[in-house]
């Protein structure tokens, strides 16, 4: 597994972006977790935008396979952010789903990984 520094360093600051943009909507909205939102929204978007960017396998279709794994989780967990930034958080239920999705995502690629042969 290869991580290039300046793809790592792009998708950190994408995530920060998004994570900003999200508290500011949930803000706007007057709920109270606008900052567990921010947070969340951040930490998600950044791990799958790092897979996405930055991280290279050394093997060629898991790499690919990765790199799909790591789109549709992004746009799953974008979705679901900006759903709980418009309409509100209950704030067990947001940390709930958002650990889930992270640990998914992250059990995924570990066992893309660890996968020799495709």
């Amino acid at each position: 597994m290869k991580i290039s520094a300046f793809p790592a360093l792009l998708s950190l600051i994408v995530a920060a972006a998004l994570g900003y943009l999200a508290e500011h909507i949930s803000f706007s909205n007057g709920d109270s977790g606008h900052i567990v939102v921010g947070v969340g929204t951040g930490l998600t978007v950044l791990a799958t935008l790092a897979c996405l960017m930055a991280v290279k396998l050394e093997n060629g279709r898991m790499s690919v396979n990765m790199k799909t794994w790591s789109s549709v989780a992004l746009i799953v967990i974008t979705i679901v952010n900006y759903c709980f930034a418009f309409f509100g958080v209950t704030q067990p239920y947001y940390v709930i789903i958002l650990a889930l999705f992270l640990v998914l995502h992250l059990w995924m690629v570990w066992k893309m990984k660890e996968t020799k042969d495709v």
